[in-house]
């Protein structure tokens, strides 16, 4: 069972009971820029895909292969803030 002290919480206020990898915090600070959640499963690690500066995409880089991974953004897309990649 995981203990709930392992988690690192890094946006400025303590975990909810309702709070998952996927979930986004509600007071997010003005001008803070927007990401996803990548796990790479080939690297069994996790990376930010960060909004590119045209705003139309993200963009994740794999650590161990350096290969680049892009989310367009656009209607019809997805909600989902969390995603499971690998590159090989």
């Amino acid at each position: 069972m995981p203990d709930p002290r392992d988690r690192l919480e890094l946006s400025g206020r303590p975990p909810t009971p309702g709070d998952g990898p996927s979930a986004e915090p509600s007071g997010t600070k003005p001008g803070a820029v927007p990401y996803l959640r990548i796990f790479f499963s080939c690297a069994n690690a996790y990376a930010r895909a960060q909004r590119t500066p045209a705003g139309d995409a993200y963009t994740a880089r794999c650590p161990t292969c350096g290969q680049t991974k892009r989310f367009l953004i656009g209607p019809g897309g997805s909600s989902e803030r969390s995603f499971v990649l690998t590159c090989r």
